[in-house]
């Protein structure tokens, strides 16, 4: 079974909570953020780029009208490792994670905003996988000093 097994907000200021397969934080507006995720196929968590064929992405104001404001595709060789990546950006548990989604400050740039991402990871043919969903929500604080 495909899974989602941990995911954080680096560069949030704040958490608020985790759910199974929705993690949220607090950024600062015109702030980047990554969006780091541990993903699993059958329990294991390396070696995975050959078994993912496409992650596509979606971001929404959890306040609008749910259409999706920007979204786009990800190269999978460039945001998922083979390896588990522990330490640094990485604070949630010793294991590590293999997914990285870096957004830059451009979108962001109004405070007091929730947005919500969803990722799509579909599995290559072949695989009985089916698709995954790991979801990110975020809510701009606003700075109030230049």
């Amino acid at each position: 079974m495909a899974k989602f097994e941990a995911g954080q907000i680096y560069g949030a200021v704040g958490w608020e909570d985790v759910h199974d397969c929705l993690y949220t934080g607090v950024v600062t507006e015109d702030s980047d953020f990554w969006l780091l995720g541990r993903v699993s196929l059958q329990g294991v968590t390396t070696d995975l780029i050959d078994d993912i064929e496409t992650i596509t992405w979606a971001a929404y104001d959890v306040e609008g009208d749910g259409t999706a404001f920007t979204s786009g595709s990800l190269t999978v060789a460039t945001v998922v490792s083979n390896t588990l990546i522990t330490g640094g950006m990485w604070s949630v548990d010793s294991t590590g994670y293999n997914f990285t989604h870096a957004i830059d400050n451009s979108e962001f740039t109004t405070g007091g905003k929730r947005y919500r991402f969803e990722h799509v990871f579909t599995w290559s043919a072949g695989s009985t996988q089916s698709i995954l969903r790991p979801f990110f929500e975020i809510r701009v604080q606003n700075v109030r000093t230049s």
